[in-house]
């Protein structure tokens, strides 16, 4: 497939409209251009936030990656291919990442494709309907969805050869994979049918792939990330649960610990402003030392975040919210630690605009006003 690279989207610079504010010494704000659909932040640190998505018309879209440095400045990696799709990717380093894509229309199989700045470097095929690739150590997890039903999950060494392949029972969406020294902890979701609510589900793997032990949530919850506890076998996962009220459409930040295929405890945050929140999203999460950092959706509030931070034993000390304007709503977020400064980076559709915008915010940890 022809790769083409377009510097500082000379492609269409014209209608980019974009601007940059300075409100402090390290915050960015970018009107992105109205061609390019951001899907998913890559990665982000204090120099560069890397975006992958599309270009182009809705029916004729195109799979690239965009790159936005501090200075505002731009460049879009973009493949001539309207029959793919870029839909998940990884980071490997701050230059180089992994993603998938299909190599011929929505039905083909999946590719993964390693870039390093923009560059192909190689690329993994025969990977089925895979929908997640987790980076591990000598190599790379791939992981297929289920929208009701069974997953899958496939072991490849990091020339793409396959090691194993197995099935995963009662999990339909892998959403994150933490590495252990004798194995893996796979977080996600299951679905038994299409009418019914998710179940947290987390699955222990050894290195051969075999189950060691599961995990699954006693009431309706998704989870999202997970990270290694400080005690052996055992696992913090972070996500969303649904509260007993109201009952379709109130979510909550939720941080629990799973070891040895049991609950320790379970904390679901309620904002004590409103105490049935409509849609208080989990958006993204972090660990600081043995602290757990959470961005979520504050209810229908307009570009406001609720920040909340948990230590390792699951109580909350830090409760915030944090304003992302003229970012209306966040479909994006993810957070990079530079000294005493937590840097929010934020994605989504601006206020009176078609096109998204993407903000970066400093944010003084120490001057946070702990709860009560």
């Amino acid at each position: 497939m022809k790769r083409r690279l377009i510097g500082l989207l000379c492609g269409f610079i014209a209608c980019l409209g974009w601007h940059m504010a300075q409100a402090g010494a390290q915050e960015l704000e970018i009107n992105l251009p109205v061609e390019f659909e951001t899907l998913q932040i890559i990665m982000t640190d204090e120099h560069q936030t890397w975006l992958a998505g599309y270009t182009g018309e809705p029916m004729s879209s195109k799979p690239a990656v965009l790159q936005v440095t501090s200075e505002g400045e731009m460049c879009c990696f973009e493949e001539d291919a309207t029959d793919s799709s870029f839909f998940f990717s990884a980071s490997l380093s701050p230059d180089r990442w992994i993603l998938l894509r299909t190599e011929d229309g929505p039905t083909s199989p999946t590719e993964a494709v390693v870039m390093e700045n923009g560059e192909v470097e190689q690329r993994i095929r025969g990977l089925g309907k895979a929908k997640g690739v987790f980076p591990v150590e000598d190599g790379y997890l791939f992981t297929t969805m289920a929208n009701a039903g069974n997953g899958s999950v496939e072991m490849r060494d990091a020339q793409g050869r396959q090691l194993w392949q197995m099935e995963l029972p009662h999990m339909s969406w892998v959403r994150d994979v933490v590495q252990e020294s004798d194995g893996f902890y796979l977080t996600g979701n299951y679905q038994p049918g299409l009418e019914d609510d998710p179940l947290g589900v987390v699955i222990k793997l050894d290195k051969a792939g075999n189950v060691l032990w599961r995990y699954e949530s006693e009431g309706s919850e998704q989870y999202h990330q997970g990270y290694l506890a400080e005690d052996h076998d055992a696992v913090v996962v972070l996500g969303s649960a649904y509260p007993a009220l109201p009952k379709d459409s109130a979510l909550s930040p939720v941080i629990a610990k799973v070891q040895a295929g049991e609950l320790i405890w379970h904390e679901a945050y309620i904002d004590p402003e409103n105490p049935y929140p409509l849609d208080q999203k989990f958006l993204s999460a972090i660990r600081v030392g043995t602290d757990f950092y959470i961005a979520s959706q504050k209810g229908n509030a307009s570009g406001i975040l609720s920040m909340l931070i948990y230590d390792a034993q699951g109580q909350l000390t830090h409760a915030w919210t944090e304003s992302v304007q003229p970012i209306h709503r966040a479909g994006n977020v993810m957070f990079t630690l530079e000294g005493d400064s937590l840097f929010l980076t934020a994605e989504g559709t601006a206020n009176h605009f078609q096109n998204a915008v993407l903000r970066k915010i400093p944010i003084d940890l120490p001057n946070k006003v702990p709860v009560r």
